[in-house]
């Protein structure tokens, strides 16, 4: 008899809560107009694959938090754009998997 290893889906958050981390983690020094742009992007590919794994309903206010962001670094706004993602970072604490 095999043994079948199942992959546990990704909870709610997890795209969206690496596309921050990945961001505020750029952010911590002054950046260019395209550099900016570019952490937008990784922003706005977390919100898709969040949408692709039909997470986002779960996760709305977050989300518009990462939409509000990815508009901040798009106008070159780091301080709305921070300000924002420790909002969402707020809103995407690590699940408790304890008792699961």
């Amino acid at each position: 008899m095999t043994k079948q290893l199942v992959a546990r889906p990704p909870d709610a958050g997890h795209y969206l809560r690496g596309a921050v981390d990945t961001v505020l983690a750029e952010l911590t020094s002054p950046s260019d107009v395209d550099t900016m742009r570019q952490l937008a992007r990784t922003l706005r590919t977390g919100l898709a694959w969040t949408a692709a794994t039909g997470h986002t309903c779960q996760i709305a206010l977050t989300a518009a938090a990462v939409r509000h962001a990815a508009r901040g670094l798009d106008a070159g706004d780091t301080e709305q754009a921070i300000g924002a993602l420790l909002a969402a970072r707020d809103g995407l604490r690590q699940p408790d998997t304890h008792g699961r």
